[in-house]
């Protein structure tokens, strides 16, 4: 059985190809630190593993604990009796005809919104601890390794209309973490790792192109700024945007570029040029030195309030975002 250290490294190199960096170290509080050959900073790195719980986690990662289970009825902790319980069941044929006798550990799975909230749950607790990582870091990111694998019968598209429930948009609004990154299996055998944060970020930007269109902004007489109509190709469009996203978290800076604004978030950004979407993965080199904080006005008060928010949930019942943002990983997944 591989040490915690090895198996960390493991995971991390699923994202992080040490050939391109010029150093990469172990520590603790995060995992690992990281330099680019091009600069002096060092940015971080924490690993962690999901499991449904750490029953789970033991049979997964002790190889021979599921036989130990199943032929001498011994558990390693009194916790594992019930979660991992050995039951016998039979086993037939499509047309309802019996096979065979077996036995094994049957588990129910949680329902996808469980599993998503049990993520986030996890992100939560890590992030709980993010003040005791070195702050000599220019930032930390969090890799998490999805081992249960529920969502592998899905297609890449169709990830965020499965996963992001509003519990896991809350806690990635909130973390300090600049980037998330999640390591699972989609449609059905295919790898990748997933940046959940710009993946919240351009969803939500599309979001917010509909609910500009569709708010019946004339019936508010709440905030000066509101428009009647804007075009959604503009620079005023890019900093409503940014109030917008101001509304859900504090982690929301923009700049302006060659007269566009740019909508920076973690490790991320978007803006448009020429009517185009245009997305920008910082990929961990320090960020621009001319961002700016989005303050907070009657813009982003109205986006928080109870009349916007209501209508905003009535216009946006159903909708869903559709992207193949995910990467292919950069080692092999360990079964």
């Amino acid at each position: 059985m591989i040490s915690k250290k090895e198996n960390e490294r493991h995971i991390l190199n699923l994202i992080y190809d040490e050939n391109e960096y010029a150093e990469i170290i172990e520590s603790e509080s995060p995992d690992f630190r990281i330099r680019h050959k091009e600069t002096d900073s060092y940015f971080g790195v924490e690993i962690t593993e999901f499991y449904y719980s750490e029953s789970n986690a033991r049979l997964r990662k002790i190889p021979s604990y599921f036989n130990e289970i199943l032929e001498q009825d011994h558990y390693r902790h009194k916790h594992d009796k019930k979660i991992l319980k050995a039951e016998d069941f039979t086993i037939n044929s499509s047309e309802g005809q019996f096979k065979q006798k077996s036995r094994g550990i049957i588990q129910k799975l949680p329902q996808l919104s469980e599993y998503a909230n049990m993520i986030a749950n996890k992100i939560a607790i890590k992030s709980s601890k993010f003040d005791e990582y070195d702050h000599s870091l220019t930032h930390t990111n969090l890799v998490i390794f999805d081992a249960e694998r529920r969502l592998n019968f899905a297609p890449i598209g169709d990830f965020y209309r499965y996963f992001f429930t509003e519990e896991i948009k809350n806690i990635l609004y909130a973390t300090c973490f600049r980037e998330v990154f999640l390591i699972t299996v989609l449609e059905k055998n295919h790898p990748v790792y997933i940046p959940l944060k710009l993946l919240l970020l351009f969803a939500d930007f599309h979001m917010f192109g509909t609910l500009i269109v569709e708010y019946p902004w004339e019936i508010s007489d709440d905030c000066e700024d509101q428009p009647s109509e804007i075009d959604l190709s503009t620079s005023p469009f890019m900093l409503m945007f940014a109030k917008y996203m101001r509304s859900k978290t504090e982690h929301i800076n923009f700049r302006e570029r060659d007269g566009q604004v740019e909508v920076v978030l973690g490790n991320s950004s978007i803006w448009l040029e020429s009517g185009r979407k245009i997305i920008c993965d910082y990929g961990d080199y320090p960020q621009p030195s001319d961002l700016q904080t989005v303050s907070e006005n009657e813009l982003t008060d109205f986006f928080q309030s109870s009349e916007f928010c209501e209508k905003a949930k009535e216009i946006l019942e159903g909708a869903t975002f559709y992207t193949d943002i995910a990467k292919d990983l950069k080692g092999t997944l360990s079964s």
